[in-house]
């Protein structure tokens, strides 16, 4: 049965606490306001108020859906936009400084069968409605079409590797047993860039069975608990260095591997431990601030002639298709055949990267490109704008702004001329080196870039924009 729009009173609108995309990350009551304080800041409705608040119009062509179980009508899909309004009536109570604007009634689509609705979300929006979710939102949404028997290629639309989101999931949920509300806080977004740690752990599945832990093989997929007191003893203590260390990335993690073992108390025999596990000895300690029970360390021995060889970029941002492929393309030709495509592909990436990032990055709500630093560099941006991308100013630019010594010395190293020559002079030919070099030097940059947005926002000095 066809069904049509009809408009609601906002303050008849109830918001899902337990929609997929945050109701596993979320931590705090039923409360109508702590939601919309979280979607306001964990889910990037801040930025939503602003907008409304300028133009004062919500789109008809974007109705919420909302379902009615008979006492209320529940939000499904338009949770952030549905909270942007809420909170727009009275922004000084979340610290919005927008000015007031109420929309007494908002366009929605109402459903009564739950089922539907959940059918007709996924039809419409299986192409983008996962586009801007958190890998950790989107792990947990696969996980759920896994579980109720969906298969794994119908969940590709979702992510190109939806088995590693189902790794993603099924370790979450053992681990928030044991690291709660300062796991889930780790995890999301949040404000000051301390949440996003999802790529850390994912980074440290390499070391699962060092820490008690293994994934199944096809078709589960799912984490098996190996050693449960070490696998208590692992989180535990991971959870409690990202608390006392909210800066650290998972490149952190990636340059001293053994190092990090040995910072967050994880480390110290000479040998591979064994299977099974040491006594366990209790006290009441704090983590955090969540009161938990400490574990005698179990040492973790990381291998130390790991192979550190990475073909190519990882990075936990999600990016457009066409930024994927270009990089995808890039890193996979053949040195020795294609030396020439390599090097002058070096350079789209590193280009197309650094636009992107620039041009979609938002601080403080407004985009990095329209901040007057970036000015003559874009066509379309600030006062002075270029005739088109200039780009050597804006490696020149941007790289002022990164705060890591040693990253800056690399973006300030990185050979952008031989590849120009290789585009545009046919009589000079690559070297294989060339090729491998500018790609190896280029991996660390492009996963740089491409970070969580809250990551690479603290990772810059944002005071020079």
């Amino acid at each position: 049965m066809q069904k049509v729009i009809t408009y609601v009173k906002t303050s008849d609108l109830t918001l899902d606490i337990d929609n997929p995309r945050f109701g596993e990350l979320y931590t705090g009551s039923s409360n109508e306001d702590d939601l919309i304080e979280y979607l306001l800041f964990n889910e990037s409705a801040a930025s939503l108020v602003e907008r409304l608040g300028s133009t004062k119009e919500f789109y008809i062509d974007k109705p919420l859906l909302a379902f009615n179980d008979g006492k209320k009508i529940i939000v499904k899909d338009g949770n952030r936009r549905c909270a942007a309004v809420k909170a727009l009536k009275n922004p000084g109570k979340y610290g919005i400084t927008t000015t007031a604007y109420t929309f007494e009634k908002l366009p929605a689509v109402i459903y009564k069968d739950k089922a539907e609705i959940e059918a007709r979300i996924i039809e419409e929006h299986t192409n983008s409605m996962f586009r801007e979710w958190d890998r950790i939102a989107k792990a947990i949404e696969v996980f759920r079409q896994f579980k109720s028997g969906s298969s794994i290629e119908s969940m590709e639309e979702i992510d190109s590797k939806p088995t590693d989101l189902i790794k993603l999931a099924s370790f979450y949920y053992e681990a928030v047993k044991i690291g709660g509300d300062d796991l889930k806080k780790l995890l999301r977004k949040g404000r000051g860039g301390t949440g996003g740690k999802t790529t850390i752990f994912e980074r440290l599945f390499k070391y699962s069975s060092l820490c008690g832990y293994r994934f199944k093989n096809k078709p589960d997929y799912i984490i098996e608990i190996t050693d449960s007191k070490k696998f208590k003893n692992y989180i535990k203590k991971v959870v409690g260095y990202l608390i006392k260390h909210p800066s650290t990335t998972y490149r952190d993690v990636d340059e001293k591997t053994e190092d990090f073992f040995q910072e967050i108390g994880l480390s110290g025999q000479s040998t591979p431990i064994q299977t099974t596990s040491p006594t366990v000895a209790g006290n009441t300690s704090q983590l955090g601030t969540a009161t938990t029970t400490a574990v005698t360390a179990t040492p973790v021995v990381v291998p130390k002639h790991q192979n550190k060889t990475q073909a190519k970029p990882q990075y936990n941002r999600t990016i457009p298709g066409p930024l994927k492929k270009i990089i995808d393309e890039c890193y996979d030709l053949n040195n020795l055949t294609f030396t020439n495509s390599k090097i002058a592909m070096s350079r789209i990436v590193f280009e197309c990267c650094l636009k992107y990032v620039v041009e979609e990055t938002k601080y403080n709500n407004v985009l990095l490109k329209d901040y007057s630093y970036f000015n003559g560099v874009f066509p379309n941006g600030a006062a002075q704008s270029a005739p088109w991308t200039n780009f050597k100013k804006l490696k020149e630019l941007f790289q002022e702004l990164v705060k890591n010594k040693g990253k800056k010395q690399a973006f300030k190293k990185f050979d952008l001329e031989t590849p120009h020559q290789i585009i545009h002079n046919y009589n000079i030919g690559g070297l294989v080196k060339d090729s491998k070099t500018l790609c190896d030097n280029l991996i660390p940059l492009v996963e740089f870039m491409l970070e969580t947005e809250a990551n690479f926002l603290a990772s810059i000095d944002t005071q020079k924009l």
